[in-house]
């Protein structure tokens, strides 16, 4: 599975920002909806669904690194938190497939997920699995 050129900068900036369509747009210089059909084309080659997904398997296949700089402070979680997003990081999962594994219910899960990006002040799944990455959870 080769992916290059400008999808390939689109995986990278999505793994590096975690951002919308429309940051990743803005980043580099080209329209959202184009964003959005490289992320869809990458998904259908590395045969994943979804951004988080995707972005686990661009790191995994050695495509973004996220080991630049400093490894954050796993201190700033704890208990089910840290289960959580090792959770997230490792498979990239919905709440439900989370709270399966965890033995937990959604709603919990879905309070976790909240507890934990004000604690990181993180905007989203994607940016919880890299930290989780990073941190070396997962």
């Amino acid at each position: 599975m080769k992916i290059y050129g400008k999808r390939l900068d689109v995986i990278r900036e999505l793994v590096r920002a975690g951002g919308t369509n429309a940051e990743i747009a803005a980043a580099l210089d080209m329209p959202p909806t184009s964003v959005a059909w490289h992320i869809r084309g990458a998904c259908s080659t590395a045969g994943v669904e979804g951004r988080v997904a995707l972005a686990l398997w661009a790191i995994r296949d050695g495509l973004a690194d996220v080991h630049e700089g400093e490894k954050p402070a796993m201190s700033l979680l704890v208990g089910r938190q840290l289960d959580v997003a090792e959770a997230l990081g490792l498979t990239g999962g919905c709440n439900k497939s989370i709270a399966r594994t965890l033995g937990v219910s959604v709603g919990r899960v879905e309070e976790l997920m909240t507890q934990i990006w004000q604690r990181l002040g993180l905007t989203n799944r994607l940016q919880v699995a890299v930290w989780a990455i990073k941190a070396g959870l997962a």
